[in-house]
């Protein structure tokens, strides 16, 4: 009996304790519920949440559906949590760079890029260049320039026989009237003429290329031309043939520095009188000479080896020096 009893108050106490175990169970479970609730704890399948932050009632702004027309409860948008990405699987944002979006204006593209530059070369080539005191030619295609000694050229293409001659007629009127070339042909036309304060235009035309110029010729005087000469090349070594006329000069510049002049008006008489000249000048070793009916000649060295030459042929002399060409 003793036994029987102390059984059945440890069966009861052992149900008591059970039932005061599951009490407590219960009410812990049902407490972290409410705080999970009042936290707002959001969980996803094998990651850790990270609880909202606190969020002040007056600052939270209504959100509204536009398809269901109803305007939702105020809710708190909670932060997503970071997701953790591996180094290794990390993509590099591409680097893209700015185009533009459009093109300018047409306001601001000519129309003819070509034909624009086009009138302004020529225009510009007109204003610097000798082709101004020339009327302006506004027909073909402006395609170069060029200047040649104290003449400027202006070439264009695409140029018809009948704005050829109009423009020759435009010459005419602004005073190019001293007519040097004229003539005209199924394939060809040259003009060439001087106005009053010999200005001179040169036109040519050939299959349809125009080259225009305009300048003055180098009218040096023959004096000038002979003093250059004297003063500037072997002639220096010489006496200066003071009769007849300049015709023309010539310098060779090899290894004999030789350089010559001619005169034309003169008399035999006037070639002896300066062949004597050069010998008083020193002019009289290794002499070659000789008279042949109206032709003479003197050839001699002086002590610098300076070689003089003079020859006389009808009424013209040739005048020479340089060095001696060993060779």
């Amino acid at each position: 009996m003793k036994m029987t009893d102390k059984l059945i108050k440890k069966t009861v106490f052992l149900l008591l304790a059970a039932f005061i175990l599951v009490s407590v169970c219960s009410c812990t479970k049902k407490e972290n519920k409410d705080n999970n609730a009042q936290n707002n704890t959001v969980t996803d399948s094998g990651n850790t949440s990270t609880p909202a932050p606190k969020v002040d009632p007056s600052s939270v702004q209504s959100q509204s559906d536009p398809d269901s027309g109803e305007i939702p409860d105020t809710t708190v948008t909670t932060a997503s949590p970071i997701a953790t990405v591996s180094p290794e699987t990390t993509d590099t944002p591409a680097v893209t760079e700015d185009i533009p979006s459009s093109s300018p204006d047409d306001e601001t593209i000519p129309t003819d890029p070509g034909q624009e530059r086009d009138k302004f070369d020529r225009n510009e080539y007109r204003e610097k260049s000798y082709l101004i005191w020339l009327p302006p030619f506004s027909s073909g295609v402006f395609s170069g320039q060029n200047s040649e000694g104290t003449f400027d050229y202006a070439t264009f293409t695409q140029v018809t026989s009948e704005e050829a001659k109009n423009y020759i007629e435009e010459l005419k009127t602004a005073g190019f009237t001293d007519i040097i070339s004229e003539s005209y042909s199924s394939d060809t036309m040259v003009f060439e003429a001087l106005n009053n304060k010999s200005w001179q235009v040169k036109l040519k035309l050939s299959d349809n290329t125009l080259i225009l110029g305009s300048g003055f010729e180098d009218r040096e005087s023959e004096e000038d031309k002979a003093e250059t000469m004297y003063s500037t090349t072997m002639l220096q070594y010489l006496p200066r043939f003071t009769k007849g006329t300049y015709l023309s000069s010539d310098t060779q510049n090899d290894n004999t520095m030789y350089s010559q002049i001619i005169y034309t008006g003169v008399t035999k008489d006037d070639a002896i009188e300066y062949i004597n000249e050069v010998k008083a000048k020193g002019y009289i070793y290794g002499v070659d000479e000789g008279d042949f009916s109206d032709s003479i000649w003197y050839m001699a060295l002086n002590e610098e080896s300076f070689e003089c030459r003079v020859e006389f042929n009808g009424n013209e002399i040739l005048i020479g020096c340089g060095y001696l060409d060993e060779e």
